[in-house]
């Protein structure tokens, strides 16, 4: 059996204390080094799509602005999974509905998608 003193206890406990600080003060100047990755947008296929159309920015903002409400999600998921030209179609119909004139557009947009 081995009998430890009061002061060697003391002494055990600050050098137990300093190899534990370390490790803790590493880890949290890692913490601070590398901060976690901001949360994924599951909507970000569908703005670049959006982006990519030969629209006025205007137009973009009105769509995007549509579409990023909460209510809107449903519409977003479905516009997300769905093909180049039912995104576009939507698109299209969204602004010539929203009082847009975009029918050029539209009928231009058909003639180079029939055409290539």
């Amino acid at each position: 059996m081995v009998i430890i003193s009061e002061s060697e206890k003391s002494t055990l406990k600050d050098r137990a204390r300093k190899l534990l600080s370390k490790p803790i003060k590493f880890f949290n100047e890692m913490k601070e080094l590398f901060p976690p990755p901001m949360p994924s947008n599951s909507d970000v296929a569908l703005w670049q799509r959006l982006e990519k159309m030969t629209i006025t920015t205007d137009q973009k903002l009105l769509v995007g602005t549509f579409l990023a409400s909460n209510e809107q999600k449903g519409m977003r998921d479905f516009l997300s999974a769905s093909a180049e030209i039912t995104f576009q179609s939507w698109v299209f119909k969204f602004l010539s509905d929203s009082g847009c004139e975009v029918r050029w557009l539209l009928v231009v947009w058909l003639i180079l998608l029939y055409f290539f």
